[in-house]
């Protein structure tokens, strides 16, 4: 057993809670502090009011590690329920402690709890920077399951994209690992299963003429059921008709080849203002794929706009666009 784990465990439950006060300040701690029985609060105080000891670097680091790792496992938002500067002044300290700590991405940490069955439903819509970015980020045995769920198609393109990959702005892991805390929590409280909300997730993957008949289709049968499958459903002239400003968000990062692909049946207006969003580089491609002379197949042009849809959801999500 190595030097740090031997002492570790040397220390009790109660050298932990005393040295995690002393670390962090009991002012800091005061609601975590006020769930404990009388008899530990009372231990734990008579311990902190003895005269301040020399801290171990090594013992402080496990310390807080050690409870960061047990406060991001928690399932119930209120058994985690601190001061809110508490988790900023862990972050605080866990650095001065250990200059080689950085801001801990928990999103990234809980799915491998998951469990790569979970993690693959979770993100296998996802476009391959997103992949890319999640399995980076992962342990490679997880990142190994996951791609062994994958289509060889997907798994090759992810494969490609990871190998090619460039590195990746700090912002935008940020809000991956956003994405998927906003995921995670969305999967822990939901209560029943949404029979209309699967419904119009399958819905969104057709063509909008081929939609609006499925929906007809179910209005003959159960009228109040369409209406409710109506509500929930994002068409791509929805996200078109958007703010400019929110379209910029909704297609940034995607494929300029992609987004020119999803306008080949749109009007000039929305062309023109979908392109005027863009930047330059990517309006020339974009502009390029709009005035090819391929043909290009009903399905192609679907899955083209249902990727804009499966960024403009993701982007909700991570709170950079309103799509309501």
């Amino acid at each position: 057993m190595s030097q740090s784990k031997t002492l570790m465990k040397s220390m009790t439950g109660p050298d932990k809670a005393e040295l995690l006060m002393r670390l962090l300040g009991a002012k800091n701690c005061e609601k975590t502090i006020g769930r404990l029985p009388q008899l530990q609060l009372e231990h734990l105080l008579d311990r902190l009011n003895t005269a301040p000891r020399a801290i171990p670097d090594r013992q402080a680091i496990w310390v807080l590690h050690e409870f960061a790792q047990l406060a991001t496992r928690q399932v119930e938002p209120e058994d985690a329920e601190m001061d809110p500067n508490l988790n900023t002044q862990l972050e605080q300290v866990l650095m001065e402690s250990n200059p080689s700590f950085e801001k801990k991405l928990f999103g990234f940490t809980k799915l491998e709890d998951l469990g790569a069955d979970r993690v693959y439903t979770l993100i296998k819509n996802e476009n391959s920077q997103v992949l890319v970015i999640i399995l980076s980020r992962v342990s490679k045995v997880m990142a190994n399951e996951v791609l062994a769920l994958m289509p060889p198609k997907q798994r090759c393109e992810v494969m490609i994209s990871m190998g090619r990959s460039p590195s990746v702005p700090v912002e935008r892991v940020e809000q991956v690992n956003q994405f998927i805390e906003s995921q995670i929590d969305h999967l822990k409280t939901l209560k029943s299963y949404d029979g209309a909300s699967e419904v119009a997730e399958l819905l969104e993957t057709l063509p909008e003429e081929s939609m609006d008949t499925e929906i007809e289709a179910i209005a003959a049968a159960d009228p109040d059921l369409a209406e409710l499958v109506r509500s929930k459903i994002l068409k791509f002239s929805d996200v078109m008709a958007l703010p400019e400003n929110n379209v910029r968000v909704v297609i940034d990062g995607l494929n300029a080849m992609t987004v020119g692909i999803a306008l080949v049946n749109v009007s000039e207006e929305v062309k023109a203002k979908v392109l005027g969003v863009m930047t330059e580089g990517n309006r020339l491609i974009a502009q390029a794929e709009l005035m090819s002379k391929k043909r290009r197949r009903e399905a192609d042009i679907t899955a083209a706009q249902s990727e804009i849809l499966k960024a403009a959801k993701r982007k909700e999500a991570e709170g950079r666009v309103d799509l309501r």
